[in-house]
C-alpha cells in the first residue's frame, strides 16, 4: 500500500534542451519547419504572414482582416466554408500581432487535403463581402465599446499611449469610430500589400509523412512569390514625459494599476537572467508580489510581474486590481519589493523555488508536437531565436543570488518608472498618499 504521509523524493527533469527543427523549402521557395511526432494520424499548422498593426495604415485593420479571413473565399461563401472546416474536423484560427498574422488549423491526416486547399484558398483568395465586413466592423467596435468600460483596459491602453507616445501606431488608442471607418477597400488593399508568399513562413507539427508534405506542397506551396518581401517595419516610440497618469473612471468601485519600465531586449545578454528575476519578484502564485500585497496585506485578489517583449522592443510590467482604498498601498509595496530586491540576497531556498518553477514550465515545451511548433511560432511573433530555450536553461541552472542582486539594481530603478491608474479620480485624490 502506498504511504500518503510520506511525500514522494524530488528528481530532476533530465534533459530539457530543445533541437530546433531544420527549415523545409517548399515548392515556391516559403520556409517549412517541421515537428514529426506523436501517437495520432493528426496535424498542426501554423502559417505566418508579415502582415500585423505595425503595417497597417488604419488602426485595427491587421486585426479586421485575421478576423476576416478564413471566413469565405471567392468560390466559396462564409457559411459554406464553416460548413466544411466542420464536416472534416478541423479547427482553425487567426491572430494578428506586431509585424505578423498567424492563421493556424489543426485536422486529421486523412482529411487534411481537403481542409489545406480550403484554408489556402481563404488565405490567397479572401472575399470580403460588403454585409459581413459590417456585421465583423459592428462586432469589433461592440467588443472595444465593452473594453472601455474596464479600469484594466483603460489602464493597459493609456500606459501604451505613454510608453509608446500617442501618435503612434503602438501607442494610439482604437476607438469604436476607428473601426467603422475601415472599408471592404482598405482590407483588400491590405490583403494585397502584405498576404504574399514571399512574407510567408510555416510551422508543422504532428505524424508528418510524405502525404502531408505532399498536399503542403500542391497548396500553399503554389503561391507564387511575384512580389518581394516588404522590408520589416520600424517600432515608433515617441514617449510622453508623464511618469504617473490618473485615468478617471468615475463610479469605479475598483483601480486599474499598470506599472512599466523599458528594458533591454531579448538579444541582451542580461535579458534571460533578468527574466529569472522578474518571475521571482511577480511571475508566479508564490512570488514575492502575490506573497506580500495578496496573502500577507489581502489589498488585491492577484497582482503579476513579466517581461514583455517583441522583436522590437522589451518592457518590465506590472499590473493589478484592487479596491480604490487600497491603491496607493499597492504601490507603495510594489516600490518596496523593488527595493528589498535592490538591497538583499535571494535567499537559496526561494532561489531553488522559482528554478524548479521555470524548469517546469520549459519542461512543457517537450509534451507534444504542437507545444514544440507553438515555441517554434514565437520565433516570428515575440521574437525568440533558435538557441533561446537552450540558453534558458543554462541561466536557470547557473543563476546566483549575487547575479539576481546585481540584475535588481540595474533595471528595477523607481526613477524609470511610469504608473497609470485607472479609476475613481476623485476618490483617488483624496486618499493620495
Amino acid at each position: 500500500m502506498i504511504d500518503r504521509t510520506t511525500a514522494p523524493a524530488l528528481s530532476s527533469f533530465g534533459d530539457l534542451s530543445l533541437k530546433f527543427p531544420d527549415t523545409v523549402k517548399l515548392k515556391n521557395g516559403i520556409p517549412c519547419y517541421v515537428i514529426d511526432g506523436g501517437d495520432d494520424e493528426m496535424n498542426y499548422v501554423s502559417i505566418f504572414l508579415s502582415a500585423g498593426s505595425l503595417q497597417e495604415e488604419k488602426p485595427a485593420l491587421a486585426t479586421l482582416t485575421s478576423m476576416m479571413i478564413t471566413e469565405g473565399n471567392e468560390s466559396m461563401p462564409s457559411r459554406e466554408v464553416a460548413e466544411k472546416f466542420d464536416f472534416y474536423g478541423a479547427r482553425k484560427s487567426a491572430a494578428s500581432y506586431e509585424d505578423c498574422t498567424e492563421i493556424t488549423m489543426r485536422s486529421l491526416n486523412e482529411n487534411f487535403r481537403h481542409t489545406m486547399t480550403l484554408l489556402t484558398q481563404c488565405i490567397m483568395h479572401p472575399s470580403f463581402p460588403s454585409d459581413e465586413v459590417e456585421t465583423f466592423k459592428r462586432k469589433l467596435s461592440s467588443n472595444i465599446s465593452m473594453m472601455q468600460e474596464r479600469v484594466s483596459y483603460i489602464a493597459y491602453m493609456n500606459m501604451r499611449k505613454h510608453y509608446f507616445g500617442a501618435d503612434t501606431k503602438s501607442g494610439h488608442i482604437t476607438t469604436p469610430e476607428d473601426i467603422m471607418a475601415i472599408t471592404r477597400d482598405d482590407l483588400l488593399a491590405f490583403h494585397k500589400q502584405h498576404f504574399t508568399a514571399a512574407g510567408c513562413s510555416v510551422v508543422v507539427a504532428g505524424r508528418i509523412d510524405e502525404q502531408v508534405m505532399d498536399v503542403l506542397n500542391n497548396t500553399i506551396g503554389q503561391w507564387e512569390c511575384d512580389t518581394p518581401a516588404a522590408p520589416k517595419p520600424i517600432l515608433e516610440k515617441h514617449p510622453t514625459s508623464t511618469m504617473l497618469e490618473i485615468v478617471d473612471k468615475p463610479g469605479a468601485l475598483q483601480s486599474a494599476v499598470m506599472m512599466q519600465i523599458e528594458t533591454v531586449k531579448r538579444t541582451h545578454e542580461d535579458y534571460l537572467p533578468l527574466r529569472f528575476l522578474i518571475k521571482l519578484w511577480g511571475g508566479y502564485f508564490g512570488s514575492r508580489l502575490m506573497m506580500n500585497i495578496r496573502e500577507e496585506k489581502g489589498y488585491t485578489y492577484g497582482i503579476y510581474s513579466a517581461l514583455q517583449a517583441n522583436p522590437y522592443d522589451a518592457s518590465i510590467v506590472v499590473g493589478c486590481e484592487c479596491a480604490t482604498q487600497h491603491t496607493w498601498n499597492v504601490v507603495k509595496e510594489v516600490k518596496h519589493e523593488m527595493q528589498r530586491l535592490r538591497e538583499e540576497l535571494v535567499p537559496e531556498h526561494e532561489l531553488s523555488t522559482v528554478r524548479q518553477h521555470m524548469l517546469s514550465a520549459a519542461a512543457k515545451v517537450h509534451d507534444t508536437p504542437i507545444d514544440i511548433a507553438r515555441y517554434v511560432a514565437s520565433t516570428f511573433s515575440s521574437g525568440i531565436y533558435p538557441e533561446y530555450h537552450n540558453e534558458q536553461l543554462k541561466v536557470i541552472n547557473s543563476i546566483t543570488p549575487e547575479r539576481l542582486k546585481e540584475l535588481a539594481c540595474r533595471y528595477l530603478d523607481e526613477s524609470q518608472l511610469r504608473i497609470v491608474i485607472a479609476g475613481d479620480k476623485a476618490q483617488l485624490e483624496k486618499i493620495m498618499k
